[in-house]
């Protein structure tokens, strides 16, 4: 996966659409993940892709939302919107 920031995607945008056509491109601002662009081919790689955009965010990116929401925790996935609830629940918990 390639990373480019916000600014090298509107100035190179010609080289950031070819690129997204080979592999899926990270755009960060501020070092923060703010968007993913990929191509049509690569939304038949969703499960393959999910993996290694949360690898990259567990080693690389360093965004306390993503940690709290649980990216960094094994990364977690939420079955249900009620599962989900229940573990910001949590959070809130042991914030208080």
């Amino acid at each position: 996966m390639k990373v480019m920031t916000a600014k090298e995607a509107k100035k190179y945008f010609g080289v950031f659409i070819d690129t997204a056509q080979h592999e899926p491109v990270l755009i960060i601002k501020r070092k923060r993940p703010v968007g993913i662009f990929i191509s049509i081919e690569e939304i038949k790689k969703i499960p393959d892709f999910k993996k290694s955009l949360l690898n990259y965010m567990t080693k690389e990116v360093h965004n306390p939302l993503l940690s709290m929401l649980g990216a960094n925790k094994n990364h977690r996935a939420f079955s249900s919107p009620s599962e989900a609830d229940k573990f910001i629940q949590e959070l809130r918990n042991e914030w208080n």
